[in-house]
This record gives C-alpha cells, structure tokens and sequence, in this order.
C-alpha cells in the first residue's frame, strides 16, 4: 500500500507515522476510534490509508486495531516506519 501525492510536482508519501491513523501527528485513543469506525461501521478511510495500516501488512484489517491496543495500553512495539 503506497499513499502518493504531488506536491510542487515532487511525488511525496503522505505517510508520516504508521498507526495515527487520524493524521493527527501522534498516536492516541482517537487512532483506535477511527479504525473501529472504519472497520465496523463503515467509517471515512484514513486520511492517508498507510497510517492506518499500523502493523505494516500490506492493508487495513482488525490486526491494526490489536496492535494498536497492544503498543498504546500494553507495551507492544512501535509500529514499524512507512516506507
């Protein structure tokens, strides 16, 4: 999964920091609420869909939502770098 943009006609990822899944410029519960939303109610995407890939799988699943859980309240891992 690869978010691309253009900026100044310079190809640039919009991806920052997997697992802020609100683009917010940190994780936190508001991440956790917006993939719930996402994954069972139907809610908008991510702002940048690689953010919201927190375990870097390839795609957003409930195995971000868990690995989210598990690096904010359990001491599990930092998710890995964007690229």
């Amino acid at each position: 999964m690869e978010d691309i943009r253009y900026e100044h006609g310079e190809e640039v990822t919009c991806c920052l920091e997997r697992g802020d899944v609100d683009h917010s410029g940190g994780m936190d519960v508001a991440d956790l609420t917006w993939l719930v939303a996402r994954l069972f109610l139907g809610g908008s995407p991510p702002p940048c869909e690689t953010e919201g890939d927190a375990d870097g799988s390839g795609g957003i699943d409930v195995a971000d939502l868990n690995y989210l859980i598990a690096y904010l309240f359990h001491g599990g891992p930092l998710p890995p770098p964007c690229n």
